[in-house]
């Protein structure tokens, strides 16, 4: 899935295109949306701006397998040409089985500064569900 923000610093909106995971088989990647992507030198929403943009991918996880589950996700973020610009990595820890978790905690932030007005697209490059040791 990919999430592309239009600049209008100091942050931007995103438009969300979901693909619909294969029924019957509860794949790692399916639990993980992109619900935003934004370009932000407020990235810990704490309206704290520090003049440093960087990219930032609101993640939602939901689990879908039948255990309680940690994850860590990789999102990658590219400019209009396609080339990667950064990359940054969100977790949810101890996600019960259909336990949704969509707030600042798992997003994904990335680290490089960032020139204000770059078209920004979010990318999933990798999920990794782990059973949580309780």
């Amino acid at each position: 899935m990919t999430v592309t923000a239009t600049p209008s610093p100091p942050s931007q909106t995103a438009t969300v295109t979901a693909t619909p995971s294969p029924s019957g088989f509860n794949p790692p990647a399916g639990d993980v949306q992109l619900a935003g992507c934004v370009l932000t030198d407020d990235p810990y929403h704490d309206n704290v701006h520090s003049g440093k943009f960087v990219g930032v991918a609101d993640l939602k996880i939901t689990n879908h397998s039948s255990q309680v589950s940690d994850y860590i996700v990789t999102v990658e973020f590219v400019n209009a040409q396609g080339d990667r610009l950064d990359t940054g990595y969100g977790n949810a820890s101890k996600l019960a089985p259909g336990q949704s978790q969509n707030n600042n905690d798992e997003d994904a932030t990335g680290t490089k500064s960032l020139p204000p007005g770059t078209n920004l697209t979010c990318r999933i490059l990798d999920v990794d569900r782990i059973a949580s040791t309780q």
